[in-house]
């Protein structure tokens, strides 16, 4: 079965090398519609009371996702060797 296989592979290897070609170039054309959703509204259904306290949360304050590190040395002075190093 093997044998009847790669005999056949190597006696028609353009025609299988072209199609196999075409193969794979229509299979992979359905990757522009593969897409990534990072927002967390996706994991959740039409109506959900929790997703909305949460959104009203936002609209009175402000949606913030930022995180601020802040290193202060204790001389003072930002650039000196210690603190660079620490930096």
């Amino acid at each position: 079965m093997i044998d009847r296989y790669a005999r056949f592979l190597i006696r028609w290897r353009y025609i299988t090398s072209f199609a196999t070609l075409i193969a794979v170039g229509i299979l992979a054309s359905g990757g522009r519609f593969l897409q990534f959703a990072n927002d967390y509204r996706v994991f959740s259904g039409e109506i959900n009371p929790q997703l909305e306290a949460f959104e009203n949360l936002q609209d009175i304050y402000t949606k913030n996702d930022n995180v601020l590190i802040m290193l202060l040395p204790s001389d003072g002075d930002v650039f000196s060797g210690g603190s660079l190093k620490a930096i």
